[in-house]
Formats: structure tokens, sequence, C-alpha cells
């Protein structure tokens, strides 16, 4: 079994398709691209599972805090020093700063992951991405209890609720780039939305991003390989 998120697909995943070989990723539009790989929305590293959950930093200075995890970009962006959507988000941010100068508005990226997790329990709102998936970024702060923000368009939302049923509450706060700003500003201006938005993220990575769910899909998939495997040999 083979694993491909992100960017790394891009690189290695054409070269695992061949026979004896499943490939398992989370994004759809790479279903598209290597019609020979799984859907697989997997589970998260036991290191979130012994995190101590905290509450964000305003809860003692009263500094509301938005928080962009950006991933170091792809070599065909090398002209850009951060990506995922920063442009709206600093767009947003220049918005908003002029009607809530006390608001903080935070980028952080490029530096080991126990301080980016450390700085996301620090915030009170997580931005992810505009680009229509989901993403490590983002599930780990709705698993660390913080609303957080991000488009996922139809493809997306199809493929997963697939798996998690159609009657699935969506938590993250759904938005692009003609709402960005009100998305945000509804957040910050509401304390009991904000904690509902947390509470539901929360909520909805136990219950379909755990290690107990995600590793059935796993063991699926590793017994339909053997299987392959043998009936190949």
């Amino acid at each position: 079994l083979h694993f491909y998120v992100g960017q790394r697909v891009h690189k290695g995943v054409a070269g695992r398709q061949r026979p004896g070989k499943t490939v398992l990723t989370g994004l759809p539009h790479v279903l598209r691209m290597y019609p020979g790989s799984n859907f697989y929305h997997g589970f998260y590293p036991s290191v979130l599972d012994t995190l101590e959950l905290r509450e964000p930093l305003s809860q003692k200075d009263g500094i509301l805090r938005v928080l962009h995890t950006p991933s170091l970009p792809h070599s065909s962006q090398h002209r850009y020093l951060y990506h995922k959507d920063t442009a709206s988000f600093l767009e947003a941010s220049q918005v908003l700063k002029e009607r809530y100068p006390q608001v903080r508005f935070l980028q952080l990226a490029g530096v080991p992951h126990h301080k980016i997790l450390q700085a996301r329990l620090d915030c009170d709102i997580a931005f992810h991405q505009l680009r229509g998936f989901m993403g490590m970024t983002g599930n780990e702060a709705m698993f660390l209890r913080r609303p957080t923000i991000q488009a996922t368009d139809r493809e997306n939302l199809n493929r997963h609720l697939e798996l998690w049923g159609l009657d699935t509450k969506i938590p993250w706060v759904r938005a692009d780039r003609t709402n960005l700003v009100e998305a945000i500003e509804k957040l910050l201006v509401n304390a009991d939305h904000r904690e509902e938005v947390a509470r539901d993220c929360r909520t909805f990575m136990l219950q379909y991003y755990s290690a107990e769910v995600g590793i059935q899909l796993y063991l699926y998939y590793a017994l339909q390989a053997v299987k392959n495997f043998a009936a190949a040999s």
C-alpha cells in the first residue's frame, strides 16, 4: 500500500501505478489523474490524540487571532513564498483589520510541526484554503477544536459523503473569494457562533477521522491488496 496526499502525488504516484501496487489518496481530483488509485480519507497520527486541548489565548488577553498556515510552495510556484490562497487571506485581513484593529491576523509556515500545532491552539479561527478540497491543515485545526474556514467543491464533497453518509452535517465554514470577509467577520463578532462551529468540528473529526474508523477502511484495502498480490503470483 502506498499513500499519496498533497503535492507528493504529482511527483510519485505515476511510478506506483503498476500491477501489485495499491495507491490510496484522499484527493478526489487525483483519482481523475490516476484512475488506478483508491479513495481513502484516512486518520491522523497519535500526536493529535495525545495533544492536550486548551482554550485560545484570547481567553487570557482578549485578543482574537485568525491563523493561516499555508504549505511551502510546489516547485512550479517558486515565485510565491507560500501558497494556499494566501493572497485572498491577506486581502480579507486588510479589510477586516480596518474594522477590527484589535484582531490579529497571523500567518505561519516553514517551522516544525509541533509549533504549528501550538499556533493552532493559540488562535480562535483557522483559515485553510479556497481550492475546494479537504486537507491536513484544515483537518488538524478541526481536530483541535478550532472553527475552520475552507472551500469544498461538489466533487470533493460528494466523494466524502459516499463514505460518511448523505445526511452528514458539514461542520466547517464554507467560503470562497466573494464572501471570505463576511465568513471571517461572522466568526469574529459572534462568540456563540465560534463555539458552535468549533464544537461541531471537533465532534466531526472524532466521528469520521478517528483511528478506530480509519483503520477499518485501511484494513479493507490491505486485504484487497493481499488478494490481488496472491492472484498475480
